[in-house]
């Protein structure tokens, strides 16, 4: 049966991305700058821990080394779509594009900064194939753990090290994991009581914690990254998401169909709207990524009637999806 509330939570947290990356928000005080920021950053583990659940319900374990092929060609179409992206918006210099290649940020990034979640995400493929059937599940919760806390420690504390971004790389394993382990459980014992007390409680760590460790040897928290309860906010949601089914609908097949491509185009039509095409007055950053959304979800919608080759090629979800109905 298909779980329609995660595909509805799947369009909500694209658009959450567009508002990660649209900018500050400074058209508001700083503070509320802050709490938009915080309340998008658990878009993308939301994003791998459902495809976790999806490998377990499925029974994809022994598939995912091929996915992971299939999830670093859309990474390499992907980047390649950015080349002439990154060529117009550079005055039309091929420095950058020479520069970008060059860089060691190539491997985790491509050609944009937000594809890291792809590659990320065919890391954690690989990985969870190779250890969710050599090791014990204790060992699989120390790993997730360990990189979990890793990578809160660096995003707080930036002076820890330089290559913050690797340990960004590895969150999506034991987000993997953990969207695995909810997929085994048994619905009919899920309480939610106790599921929205961990969605309350996990809401005012994502925006109070954050302010209690403010110091002057800490991350801004405007530019945080991975406010640490967004794991069990994230757990909450997939819960809810499982017990509490509801019907299809055009915000859940925007989520099931269409929420990667606009996560992978997004900064393009970002930079057109705001280059080209909306008046200075209507700049504010909340406006363009509204507008960003609805422009990305149209641009995909159209890409699957009138050129499907190039949606399958770009569309991650629909090859999973493929996947999932082979093996069903």
């Amino acid at each position: 049966m298909r779980l329609y509330t995660l595909d509805v939570m799947k369009a909500i947290a694209a658009f959450f991305v567009i508002t990660l990356h649209v900018g500050l928000f400074k058209e508001f005080n700083h503070f509320y700058g802050e709490i938009i920021r915080l309340s998008g950053r658990w878009a993308v583990p939301f994003f791998f821990m459902v495809t976790g659940f999806f490998i377990g319900s499925k029974g994809l374990e022994d598939r995912l080394g091929g996915q992971a092929l299939k999830i670093g060609k859309i990474f390499l179409i992907s980047s390649l779509m950015y080349l002439p992206y990154i060529y117009i918006k550079h005055d039309f210099s091929a420095d950058k594009i020479s520069e970008r290649v060059m860089s060691d940020t190539v491997i985790i990034s491509g050609m944009s900064f937000h594809l890291w979640y792809l590659s990320s995400l065919m890391f954690g493929l690989v990985t969870f194939k190779l250890l969710i059937q050599r090791v014990s599940m204790r060992t699989m919760w120390a790993v997730s753990a360990g990189i979990v806390c890793a990578y809160f420690a660096v995003d707080l504390f930036p002076d820890l090290t330089q290559n913050e971004n690797w340990f960004r790389h590895f969150i999506s394993l034991p987000c993997l994991f953990i969207g695995y382990v909810v997929s085994g459980m048994d619905r009919n014992k899920i309480q939610m009581p106790v599921v929205y007390t961990v969605l309350a409680i996990s809401l005012i760590g994502i925006y109070g914690l954050p302010y209690l460790l403010q110091g002057d040897d800490t991350r801004s928290i405007i530019l945080r990254q991975f406010p640490i309860f967004v794991i069990p906010f994230c757990i909450a949601l997939m819960l809810i998401g499982v017990k509490s089914p509801m019907n299809n609908n055009v915000i859940a097949d925007i989520g099931r169909d269409y929420s990667l491509l606009i996560y992978t185009s997004h900064p393009i039509w970002m930079w057109i709207l705001k280059e080209w095409v909306l008046p200075h007055s209507w700049q504010t950053d909340i406006v363009v990524a509204m507008i960003t959304f609805a422009v990305a979800t149209v641009f995909a919608i159209a890409l699957k009637y009138y050129w499907a080759r190039a949606f399958g090629l770009l569309n991650g979800d629909f090859i999973l999806r493929k996947a999932i109905k082979a093996g069903a």
